[in-house]
């Protein structure tokens, strides 16, 4: 596996652990108690500064360059950027609806529920359409030079976190998924 590869891999086996934390709020939700809206912000408000902005660029450069190649795969991965625009704005609306309940405006509990569900629901099936129909067919058909090209072409940043450094404010999120763990 090339490591660009193995480095989205990586940060989709964090993507997965982070809507495991963000599911355990949303069954907090679904037994009458009151879910960490704090929590449920950071969680969202991570997905927007790092997969949404870093990780799923990464993923369109070297989609991008595949399409460039060949045609295998070509109808799922033009699937797949076109989900990287709705993730976004899915995480957009995600994030401004728990800051509006937040902040005490009237949002039905069933509303927020509902978000939440559907959410995990298009995280998951994106994660799994990339890990299953496609990683596999970028690592076979690309070649040296094109990883070169796609690493050049990078947006580079650390994860903040999963990184090496974490900030301060995603510790409470590290410390729920290590008691996961």
């Amino acid at each position: 596996m090339h490591q660009l590869i193995a480095e989205l891999h990586q940060d989709h086996i964090n993507l997965a652990r982070l809507l495991n934390v963000l599911e355990g709020q949303l069954l907090r939700f679904q037994a009458d108690e009151m879910p960490d809206y704090m929590l449920l912000l950071d969680l969202v408000e991570y997905v927007e500064s790092y997969p949404d902005l870093i990780h799923h660029p990464r993923e369109d450069i070297i989609f991008r360059i595949y399409l460039e190649r060949g045609r295998q795969g070509e109808s799922s991965i033009l699937r797949l950027m076109d989900e990287h625009k709705t993730l976004i704005s899915q995480s957009h609306a995600l994030r401004n609806l728990l800051e509006q309940t937040a902040q005490g405006m009237v949002s039905p509990r069933a509303a927020v529920e509902e978000a939440i569900t559907d959410y995990l629901q298009v995280q998951r099936a994106h994660l799994d359409a990339e890990e299953g129909e496609v990683f596999a067919l970028l690592d076979q058909a690309l070649l040296p030079d094109d990883w070169e090209r796609a690493q050049a072409e990078m947006p580079v940043s650390d994860d903040p976190l999963f990184g090496r450094q974490v900030q301060q404010r995603y510790r409470s999120i590290v410390d729920l998924i290590m008691g996961m763990s």
